[in-house]
């Protein structure tokens, strides 16, 4: 097995027992593995240790790679530094960005810009052969091990036969419990106020009614859009060519739609100047699902720190039971170095609202806590400005919008004893060692039912498993952004009283089983079981 010298080839006994397990549910006929792996057991590690052991027997068993002695690979993660860190790990590995990350050669134009059509040449590259985002598309399909994101692959594996990532043996999901989320994103259709601006179009006047919605669609904007179409076909102005593909994407989505069935309109909140998108969301994707990933590899594993369900979200993403197995590890962590306290000080559901309560017992843990490091997840950006407001300590950072987050996270880093009230912090960052001692969860993360697709996923078949496994899983992974490493530690807390009535009363059975080690509930009578 070819290694990186930085693997300690003599502590991989639990990453070789699982990846094992994995090739033998492929063995056995298998096309979908689900790796439920917390933090700490490197989950893309086990990943290139499945992807050599294909490589080895794939003779052996019979299998005909889609090129003859050639066995192709693509590797997704969620973003751009995780992308980085692949290939850092694994040299051989080639990255490939989307369009709009690479220079066309002409300043200020970016490749997305791209105006190559059948029998010409691009009008910004010198040579389209030489297009610094062909070169890396030609590495990427050339190479044995590609690494993109979840979002790219979806739409370029979906692009037509001479895709580069629809045509792989086997494909590595990374945190795939987001899969659901990126499938809804591919295919929704958004038209903005500036594009019905642009097509000249309004909205229906009877908002409420799905049928209004439908027949807007059908009667007004597939028309309009084929009409713009048409006036920017031989336009290569880079605005106008974006303009095109944004349009030639809505216009493919647009045939998936039919409001009032499987569709939810969304986003259109009344007059307000105009300026509101109107949104049509899928309620549930597991119809997406075959078409636009599973049928792009015979082989697939899926892996997430939070699976949760495996059975949930095999059913979520269109699986039958035969087509897919789940193998699960422990987490590699002292418990002890990561006890979560529930602190059930305040109940946070709408209805009761007790915020005053939730506010006071943050008061008593800064003061508790002088020198360290404190992210609280909030969940909300209104849950955030109360508390803003109600701690009233020189410690506190927060941020009221995506565009402030990154300066947000600057300030916190630079104070040695910040307090970060977090809305949006339950993935995508790793606080290691002393950026985060203590981390809080102020309220339950359900999702909210102000979101008609939410609402509309809820009432909908297998709906209340769904919203349960929702909330459990950012829970889990908001607890552990503190907590790194074997070395590292931190103390969480759970403070909404909805965490003991809801998920601790109903839902219990969800949680995973290293993570109820951790509970720490003194203060109920019932002890924590498995």
């Amino acid at each position: 097995m070819r290694l990186p010298s930085w693997v300690d080839d003599s502590r991989l006994t639990d990453q070789l027992e699982a990846a094992e397990e994995i090739v033998e549910h492929f063995c056995a006929g298998v096309p979908v593995v689900f790796l439920d792996s917390p933090p700490g057991n490197g989950k893309t590690l086990i990943a290139e240790i499945v992807r050599q052991m294909l490589v080895g027997i794939g003779p052996q068993m019979g299998w005909q790679t889609r090129r003859p002695g050639k066995h192709k690979t693509v590797y997704t993660c969620t973003d751009k530094e995780l992308q980085r860190q692949v290939q850092r790990d694994f040299p051989h590995a080639n990255v490939l960005y989307g369009r709009g990350n690479y220079d066309s050669g002409t300043e200020d134009v970016t490749c997305d810009a791209c105006t190559k059509r059948p029998g010409t040449g691009c009008r910004w590259c010198e040579s389209w052969w030489d297009c610094s985002y062909q070169r890396a598309k030609r590495a990427a399909a050339a190479g044995e091990l590609a690494v993109t994101n979840l979002a790219y692959l979806l739409r370029e594996a979906n692009s037509g036969p001479r895709s580069v990532m629809g045509q792989r043996d086997f494909i590595i999901l990374d945190e795939v419990d987001l899969c659901e989320g990126w499938l809804r994103n591919t295919v929704e259709v958004n038209v903005s106020a500036w594009m019905r601006r642009r097509l000249g179009i309004g909205v229906p006047k009877h908002k409420t009614v799905a049928g209004s919605w439908q027949t807007w669609i059908d009667a007004e904007l597939l028309p309009a859009v084929v009409e713009r179409l048409t006036e920017l076909s031989n336009v290569e102005d880079p605005r106008a060519v974006k303009e095109r593909k944004t349009l030639e994407r809505l216009f493919e989505n647009l045939r998936n739609i039919d409001v009032g069935t499987n569709w939810v309109y969304d986003g259109y909140q009344g007059n307000k100047n105009g300026k509101h998108p109107v949104i049509f969301r899928p309620i549930h994707v597991d119809g997406f699902a075959r078409p636009m990933l599973w049928r792009h590899a015979p082989r697939i594993m899926a892996m997430s720190g939070t699976i949760i369900s495996a059975t949930q979200m095999a059913v979520d993403l269109g699986l039958e039971d035969h087509e897919w197995a789940c193998v699960r590890m422990d987490s590699p962590f002292d418990p002890a170095r990561s006890p979560i306290q529930v602190r059930p000080v305040a109940d946070m559901s709408r209805r009761a609202d007790e915020k005053v309560a939730l506010g006071d017992e943050l008061r008593r843990v800064v003061a508790e806590r002088q020198g360290q490091r404190i992210l609280v997840h909030t969940v909300s950006y209104m849950l955030t400005a109360f508390l803003q407001g109600y701690l009233t300590s020189d410690r506190i950072v927060s941020y009221d919008s995506a565009k402030t987050k990154e300066d947000a996270l600057r300030r916190y880093r630079e104070r040695s004893d910040a307090v970060m009230l977090a809305p949006s912090l339950d993935r995508g960052i790793s606080l290691d060692d002393d950026l985060a001692r203590v981390v809080i969860v102020a309220k339950v993360p359900f999702a909210s039912l102000g979101d008609k697709q939410v609402a509309a996923r809820l009432y909908s078949r297998g709906g209340d498993t769904w919203y349960a496994v929702e909330a459990v899983r950012t829970l889990v992974q908001a607890l552990y952004r503190g907590t790194r490493s074997k070395e590292d530690w931190a103390l969480g807390m759970i403070l909404d009283r909805q965490f003991i009535s809801n998920i601790w009363a109903k839902n219990r059975g969800l949680l995973p089983g290293w993570f109820k080690k951790r509970l720490d509930m003194t203060g109920r009578k019932e002890p924590v079981r498995d």
